[in-house]
C-alpha cells in the first residue's frame, strides 16, 4: 500500500523538494535534495583549483551569493576562479591592536583588514617569533603557551607584511578605560584602521563593538575598518564590555570618535621633509614644507590642524608660517613618542597631505663607555 502510494504522488514530490547543484569546471560537483520551504541549511563550501583563487558562487543570474535564500525551486550555483598569477593581490593589513595580552592557554585571533577592497588574492602567512610563547596556525588563530612575549607576523601574497605583539601574562587585571583618536578626518572613498588601546595596556575585556551613527557617511566593521562613503561629519562608537555573572562583576565604557570626511578636490603634498630620522635627545624640532600642487595662494588660511597616527595634536606643541606651510613640530613633544616610523597628516579645509617620519634611540648615549686599561707601559 505504502509504495502504491508514493508510486501514485511521484509527480506532487517535485513540488516539495527542490535539487541544489554546485558546478565546477562546467561539471556538477555536489549535489543536495531539499524542502522547498528552505528548512534545511546547505553550507556554500569553498572548492580548490590548483594554480587558481576561488573568489565566490555565482546564482543563475550571474551575482555572487554568500549563502542561499530561496529554495522555493531548483537552484544551480557555478564556481568563480581567477588564477594566482593575474589575481589582484593584497597590498595592505592592518591590526585594530598591536599589543595584546593574554594568559596561558587562551586563544587570539587577530582583528585586521586588509587592502585594496577588491583584493582577491587574500592568503596570508602566519608566523609567531617564538613558537614556545605562543604558536599561531594557517588562520591566524593563535594559542598562549608560556608566559613571555612574542611577534605575530601576517606576511600577504605581495610581499607586505606586518606584525603585532603578544604578552602572556601569569593573571590579568580588568580593563578600566581605553583610547580611541578624539577625531579623524578621511577622504572621500577612502579607509581608515581604528586604533585601540586598552587602560591598563594589559587589562581584561570580553567583547569590544564598534558601530556608525550614520552609515550613510561613514561604515565601520567589527574590525575597526573605517570607510568613508559621503562627506559630513559622524561618530563612530566604540563600547567595551566585560561581565562575570558568577561574581556580579558588570563593566561597560563607551566613547566616541568624531570623523570628518572631506571631497578632497584639492591636491597637497609635501615637498621638503618627509621620511625623517629624528634622534631621540636631539633639540631640533621636525621641519617639512607642504604645498597646494595648483593654486598654493592661501594654502594658510585653510590650515586647520594635525594629526600623529590619528590623534589630534595641540596647537602647542608645532608651530606654522608662511611660504607654501612650514611645519615645525617641537622637540619636546617628539620626546613622547614611541620608537619607529610615524604618520603625519596635516588637515586643510579641502583637503588633507600625508607624510611619514620616524624615531630613533641616541646610539651613541647606549653604547658603553670603554676605557683604555692601565698597562704599566710607557
Amino acid at each position: 500500500m505504502r509504495i502504491d502510494w508514493i508510486d501514485a504522488h511521484l509527480d506532487d514530490l517535485n513540488d516539495c523538494i527542490s535539487r541544489i547543484e554546485f558546478v565546477v569546471d562546467g561539471r556538477v560537483d555536489r549535489r543536495y535534495y531539499t524542502d522547498r520551504r528552505g528548512d534545511t541549511y546547505i553550507n556554500m563550501y569553498k572548492p580548490e583549483k590548483e594554480g587558481y583563487i576561488f573568489l565566490g558562487w555565482l546564482d543563475e543570474e550571474g551575482e555572487t551569493v554568500d549563502y542561499i535564500e530561496d529554495y522555493s525551486h531548483d537552484r544551480t550555483f557555478t564556481a568563480s576562479f581567477v588564477s594566482k598569477e593575474d589575481a589582484i593581490k593584497a597590498e595592505e593589513i592592518t591590526f585594530l591592536q598591536k599589543d595584546a595580552y593574554f594568559t596561558v592557554g587562551e586563544y587570539y585571533r587577530a582583528r585586521y583588514g586588509l587592502f585594496p577592497e577588491d583584493a582577491q588574492d587574500k592568503s596570508i602567512l602566519w608566523t609567531s617569533s617564538d613558537d614556545s610563547v605562543a604558536e599561531v596556525d594557517a588562520q591566524g588563530n593563535v594559542r598562549m603557551l608560556h608566559t613571555g612575549r612574542a611577534t605575530i607576523t601576517a606576511t600577504l601574497a605581495s610581499g607586505v607584511s606586518a606584525s603585532y605583539n603578544v604578552i602572556v601574562l601569569d593573571d590579568r587585571p580588568l580593563f578600566e578605560s581605553f583610547e580611541i583618536p578624539s577625531q579623524i578626518t578621511m577622504k572621500k572613498g577612502g579607509h581608515y584602521q581604528l586604533q585601540l588601546t586598552i587602560v591598563p595596556e594589559e587589562g581584561e575585556y570580553d567583547y569590544c563593538m564598534i558601530d556608525s551613527e550614520n552609515i550613510d557617511i561613514v561604515m565601520a566593521n567589527h574590525d575597526g575598518i573605517l570607510k568613508a562613503v559621503n562627506t559630513g561629519e559622524t561618530g563612530i562608537v566604540v563600547t567595551m564590555t566585560y561581565d562575570d555573572y558568577v561574581n556580579d562583576i558588570h563593566l561597560s565604557v563607551e566613547k566616541t570618535c568624531k570623523v570628518r570626511v572631506i571631497d578632497d578636490k584639492a591636491e597637497y603634498e609635501c615637498v621638503s621633509g618627509a621620511g625623517q630620522k629624528w634622534i631621540r635627545g636631539s633639540k631640533q624640532a621636525l621641519e617639512l614644507i607642504f604645498k597646494e600642487k595648483d593654486d598654493d595662494s592661501d594654502i594658510f588660511e585653510k590650515f586647520e590642524g594635525i594629526q600623529i597616527d590619528g590623534r589630534d595634536i595641540d596647537s602647542t606643541h608645532y608651530a606654522v608660517s608662511k611660504g607654501s606651510l612650514k611645519l615645525s613640530v617641537k622637540a619636546s613633544y617628539l620626546e613622547t613618542l614611541s620608537r619607529g616610523e610615524h604618520v603625519l597628516k596635516v588637515l586643510f579645509t579641502d583637503g588633507m597631505a600625508t607624510a611619514c617620519f620616524s624615531i630613533k634611540d641616541n646610539d651613541k648615549e647606549n653604547k658603553p663607555s670603554y676605557r683604555m686599561p692601565l698597562t704599566g707601559i710607557e
